[in-house]
């Protein structure tokens, strides 16, 4: 299994390479029309709006203001790209599959769907195709139709 590692805080986790769209630089965020939670803003990639997610309130920290050396890395959750905001990427990596531990967890807004000792450190995996609540994903959609008009 490839993975894209990433940092958030000192929490390691990482991303499967066939999720990933590309890492992009930190930008300034378009600012949304309304508040959703975790979402920090927006950006335009491909022509098409993309929501950028704090992951820092989904595992429990505060959030904080990004910083120039933070990255966006853009990947696939169910049928469309978000951006993400880490504090740094790391070069991608195999980890055999026998390797990572799954979790069974089904609820939505869930993003740890497994983990790997790598380096005698742990790295969750992360699962963005249950990232969002029906509810959250709703409220998105609603700032998306907002955001073109």
């Amino acid at each position: 299994m490839l993975l894209l590692p990433f940092k958030i805080d000192q929490v390691r986790m990482a991303l499967p390479l066939e999720k990933v769209v590309r890492v992009e630089a930190m930008v300034e965020t378009l600012p949304l029309p309304r508040p959703v939670p975790n979402v920090t803003g927006g950006m335009i990639h491909g022509g098409r709006f993309v929501a950028i997610y704090g992951l820092r309130g989904k595992l429990g920290y505060d959030p904080r203001p990004s910083e120039a050396d933070d990255c966006i890395v853009l990947a696939k959750a169910r049928d469309e790209v978000v951006g993400i905001v880490v504090d740094e990427v790391a070069a991608v990596i195999e980890v055999p599959a026998a390797d990572v531990s799954r979790y069974g967890l089904e609820r939505d807004g869930e993003t740890i769907a497994g983990a790997a000792v790598i380096d005698d450190d742990i790295l969750l995996i992360t699962d963005l195709d249950r990232f969002l609540s029906d509810e959250e994903r709703l409220e998105l959609e609603a700032v998306r139709r907002e955001f073109a008009q």
